[in-house]
């Protein structure tokens, strides 16, 4: 399964996320702190693919798929 996910970018290299994650690009307008400029989209992407049972973060309601 593939998802596609039109927000600000992603971690590609976060743990639960590994692997799954095949383009990145944030597509939302930069924020004056640029420390935050990925974070809803990284949040979003975890609540979607998340991997469960790996002691970190959350279980994403797909963990197979491709992001």
């Amino acid at each position: 399964m593939r998802i596609a996910l039109i927000d600000t970018g992603v971690d590609t290299g976060h743990p639960d996320l590994q692997g799954q994650i095949r383009y990145s690009e944030n597509t939302a307008p930069k924020p004056a702190d640029q420390n935050w400029a990925d974070l809803h989209g990284m949040a979003v992407a975890g609540v979607l693919a998340a991997r469960p049972d790996n002691a970190i973060g959350i279980a994403g309601i797909a963990p197979e798929a491709d992001v």
